[in-house]
């Protein structure tokens, strides 16, 4: 485990929380420079500090990888709270593999995080929509349902999850969007607070290319606001949503 520091710049004004990032990259490798930079600079530009999260993949530990990820995470965060920095505003930013590590993380009741990003993450472990490589990596060939229910995020969803920002885009092929969609659902089973952003076009990975304009003021309202749900959407419905679907309002 390695975690990188980038402090938010406060010359003029303190940071507004910390986020811990964590790149994809199919648990085989961890993608600093196709997640980790452009998220750490967008964050650092709205005053945040970030730390960005290397952990156990396939290139660096023996498969099956099974808990030592989560241990790696355990770990980072723990570390990010005995800092002289931290005060108290902690979430999590997820990509792809990453965004699966992000969720098992956040459902976690212990844990105890202000909110997580996911972005076009892995959720489920089915092998109907699952990204085949990242279980081959983190479960093995044949892992046994018991092992896929516990590593499938949208079956450990609990009221006690922090309030979620999930973007996926429709024409994903490597993670299709059912991954979000499932997680979105068990979040609005349990009046958890959470917004859907589904964009029509896209392929995997495509990035910062738009969609972190709506979730600055959702960020910026989850660290000094009290979310208050107020709706029951259809997340399948995201289309006549115009893509973006949101069960709470901020009070």
């Amino acid at each position: 485990m390695h975690l990188t520091f980038h402090p938010a710049d406060t010359a003029t004004d303190p940071h507004k929380g910390t986020v811990l990032v964590v790149p994809g990259g199919r648990y085989k490798y961890v993608g600093i420079d196709i997640d980790g930079k452009p998220s750490t600079k967008w964050l650092n530009g709205i005053r945040f500090d970030v730390y960005v999260l290397e952990y156990s993949c396939a290139d660096n530990s023996p498969t099956p990888l099974r808990e030592k990820p989560m241990g790696d995470a355990k770990e980072a965060l723990d570390q990010i709270r005995k800092s002289p920095r931290f005060h108290g505003r902690l979430g999590m930013w997820g990509w792809s593999a990453g965004g699966h590590l992000t969720g098992i993380m956040g459902t976690k009741p212990d844990i105890k995080l202000e909110f997580l990003i996911l972005a076009y993450p892995v959720i489920t472990m089915d092998d109907q929509f699952t990204h085949g490589p990242s279980r081959h990596n983190l479960l093995g060939e044949a892992p046994g349902q018991e092992q896929i229910d516990k590593m499938s995020v949208d079956k450990q969803v609990t009221v006690h999850t922090p309030p979620t920002f999930i973007f996926h885009t429709a024409s994903d092929k490597d993670v299709p969007l059912e991954n979000s969609l499932r997680f979105a659902i068990a979040m609005g089973k349990k009046k958890t607070p959470f917004v859907l952003h589904v964009q029509k076009e896209g392929a995997h990975g495509v990035g910062l290319n738009g969609w972190q304009n709506g979730l600055k003021p959702w960020l910026l309202d989850i660290i000094s606001k009290k979310p208050i749900i107020n709706s029951t959407p259809d997340v399948n419905d995201w289309e006549s949503a115009n893509g973006y679907i949101q069960n709470h309002t901020f009070r």
